[in-house]
């Protein structure tokens, strides 16, 4: 039990830590785009973020699905 309350809180320190930070998404279909990650919703199925820089223009906020979020890293 306590291995999984362990897990749990390293992925709830993980979820927190992007919170605020620059971060470039690599999504499906060879797409690239740049956000700063406000949070996540409860399921983890969405990430909400703002200044969203895709190549059709740049969006004060959007919603993106985790599902199509291929990897991400901190800029």
């Amino acid at each position: 039990m306590a291995e999984s309350s362990w897990a749990r809180k390293r992925y709830l320190q993980g979820l927190r830590y992007f919170s605020g930070k620059k971060v470039t998404f690599q999504l499906y279909e060879n797409t690239r785009v740049n956000v700063v990650v406000e949070t996540f919703d409860a399921h983890t199925r969405q990430v909400i973020v703002k200044d969203l820089v895709t190549p059709l223009g740049t969006y004060p906020y959007a919603i993106l699905r985790c599902s199509d979020v291929i990897t991400c890293f901190t800029v």
